[in-house]
This record gives C-alpha cells, structure tokens and sequence, in this order.
C-alpha cells in the first residue's frame, strides 16, 4: 500500500497505475465518482498544478479479508506556493492483488478550500 501511495500519490507516475489499480476501478470521494480513466485525469492533472504531495505516514491500517482502511494526513504545496493539509480515510475493496474500489472522506485541516485544484483532480 505504502509503495502504490508514493507512486502513484506522492511521485504521480501514471505509468505506475496499471501496476496497482483494475480497469475497472472505482472510487467515491466526497460523494464525487471515479473511474479508472478519471483516476488517470487525475493524477495527469495533479502534475500539472502541484509542487509537492507528500503523505504523512499512515496513523492507522485495518485489513481484513479483500477490504483495506487507512487513516493518514496528506500535505500539498500546489506550484503558485499554496499549502494545504488533508486528513484522509480511506477504503479500499482489492481484487487479483488489484484495487477495485476506493471510498474516501478527505478534510482539509489546514489552509483554505481549494477549489480550483479540487475541480481540476475530479
């Protein structure tokens, strides 16, 4: 889990995604919905607004059966110097050592909404 986050989250390679999520992914954060293809818009676009994605080591990981949770605090320095810290619960649902599914609850905790670079990750 540790690897896919530096990855795909803090290094944004794209070309790393195949490697850690299914085609048919799925993901729901803050009642927005995700696909595999939005996934890679995502990441696409993240590197084209931010500096820096750096996430703070995992408070707390529950797995059972095909079902992972992680709780941890994201920190974001977007290129025009803005930065912004997450508290992030996520639930990941793994198939054939895949990602299938992803719910997530993000709180930003400190600095202001972002909605620009929110609207551009989506």
């Amino acid at each position: 889990m540790e690897r896919m986050y530096h990855d795909v989250f803090e290094n944004l390679k794209v070309e790393k995604i195949p490697d850690y999520f299914s085609p048919n992914y799925e993901q729901t954060t803050a009642g927005e919905n995700m696909d595999y293809q939005a996934l890679v818009a995502h990441i696409k676009a993240l590197r084209d607004h931010v500096e820096s994605i750096q996430i703070l080591p995992f408070e707390e990981t529950i797995h059972e059966g095909n079902k992972m949770v992680l709780k941890y605090l994201s920190r974001i320095t977007k290129k025009n110097g803005l930065i912004s810290k997450s508290a992030v619960i996520a639930i990941f649902e793994i198939q054939d050592d895949k990602f299938v599914r992803c719910w997530e609850l993000t709180k930003i905790i400190l600095g202001e909404k972002q909605d620009e670079l929110l609207d551009t990750i989506r």
